[in-house]
């Protein structure tokens, strides 16, 4: 029997705080999922930036494209301006095209040794093309500042430097130089709106969804926003280990909540992150949920690796609870989560499991804590956690068993 896909993909979009993985890629999700996820994140500044970003780039991806590798070139190829003709009044001689009428007046009035002269020029300093350069600079602001803050590598990220490359590109080296800076008004926006130019009234929206990335807009226009340019895992198997995750931190929170003096950190995932979940007591325990993130200090197969192999990587759970209290070891749950209807490859998680269970023993110093290491499958299991088991198994129908989320808790 397999799980409902269904069931446990929406339970995540339901628990969603903001997911930000290396391996992800655009979803659309429903604008009350996204209203959600704002509410989540709105205690996180840092975090809910970094998720307008991300979700403007991918949100707005094709027309990006577009926009800087075709529109663009060809406005700059074609730039509206308006010619100026600027007079200039010399002493005692002069260079370009004398203003004879000009002159003559002057030489009348007793002053034979000035001249003026008429020059025309392009001026392009127009309010359609102040308001594309605007939107330009915007958005080489926004991409490299996303490529700083993010793992270089990541699927939805790709393209992005190229972008902020191209863009920098035309600014410098085509006419586009010749514009100058100006604050973006609403005449601006307006002249844009109403150009002959594709670039012009095609830099409009983009122009609006830059300012809800960069959090100007109303909050249903932020929800909008996300729920078009969500990031979500692109692999089923990642997205069942957040559905893990997040229920997980969802009932953990939720016993929080019932308790005096606890506090709750929640944080999105990305490169630099620590834990993505952290509940803090009124006398100085905490606990720290984890995900794909390795202990190395704790873990001799890390060292071992190293020596008898040159490994440099770090065999990690899926899903890891540390807890700290004042006086007394560190202890740990150790979550090992496989998205399959293979029997097979369920077994192999099985003995993962085993295997983090002997890695992570500084972790599970007391004998009576329990459980100490969870397997979490996508397909039904038998039997529910025996107590007896220094490793047990859970499927997702079960999952947080009452007595698992109780055994998780104990003694904070």
């Amino acid at each position: 029997m397999t799980e409902s896909k269904k069931d446990w993909e929406l339970a995540l979009e339901d628990e969603l705080w903001g997911w930000l993985l290396p391996n992800s890629a655009r979803r659309v999700l429903t604008p009350e999922a996204a209203a959600s996820a704002l509410t989540r994140l709105s205690g996180r500044p840092d975090h809910l930036a970094l998720l307008r970003r991300a979700s403007f780039l991918t949100g707005e991806r094709e027309s990006l494209e577009k926009f800087v590798f075709d529109l663009l070139p060809a406005f700059a190829r074609a730039l509206p301006s308006q010619t100026l003709v600027e007079e200039r009044t010399w002493e005692g001689g002069f260079h370009g095209r004398l203003n004879i009428p000009a002159t003559m007046a002057l030489h009348n009035a007793g002053q034979p040794t000035r001249f003026v002269t008429r020059a025309r020029r392009r001026d392009f300093a127009l309010d359609e093309n102040q308001f594309v350069v605007g939107v330009c600079v915007g958005l080489l602001q926004m991409l490299r500042r996303l490529s700083a803050e993010t793992e270089s590598g990541a699927d939805w990220l790709d393209g992005a430097q190229g972008l902020a490359d191209a863009l920098e590109r035309l600014l410098l080296t085509t006419v586009l130089k010749e514009i100058p800076e100006a604050p973006i008004e609403a005449r601006h926006r307006q002249a844009a709106k109403g150009s002959r130019h594709g670039a012009a009234r095609a830099a409009v929206p983009l122009w609006d969804s830059l300012q809800d990335a960069l959090g100007f807009s109303a909050p249903e226009r932020l929800a909008a926003l996300l729920a078009k340019g969500a990031l979500w895992p692109i692999q089923k198997a990642k997205r069942f280990e957040l559905a893990v995750l997040a229920r997980l931190g969802a009932q953990l929170v939720a016993w929080a909540g019932k308790r005096p003096g606890w506090s709750v950190e929640q944080r999105i995932i990305k490169s630099d992150r620590d834990a993505v979940l952290k509940l803090s007591g009124p006398e100085g325990q905490t606990l720290s949920l984890l995900y794909d993130q390795g202990q190395a200090e704790l873990s001799w197969r890390v060292e071992a690796l190293r020596a008898y192999l040159g490994a440099s990587s770090r065999p990690r759970p899926d899903i890891s609870v540390l807890i700290e209290r004042p006086g007394r070891p560190k202890r740990g749950v150790l979550i090992e989560v496989k998205h399959s209807d293979n029997a097979d490859y369920i077994k192999a998680g099985f003995a993962e499991a085993i295997v983090y269970r002997e890695e992570y023993g500084a972790l599970f110093t007391d004998e009576q804590a329990w459980p100490k290491t969870i397997l979490v499958t996508s397909r039904a299991l038998l039997a529910d956690p025996r107590a007896k088991d220094e490793v047990i198994a859970v499927d997702w129908r079960r999952w947080v068993p009452e007595s698992v989320l109780e055994g998780i808790v104990s003694g904070l």
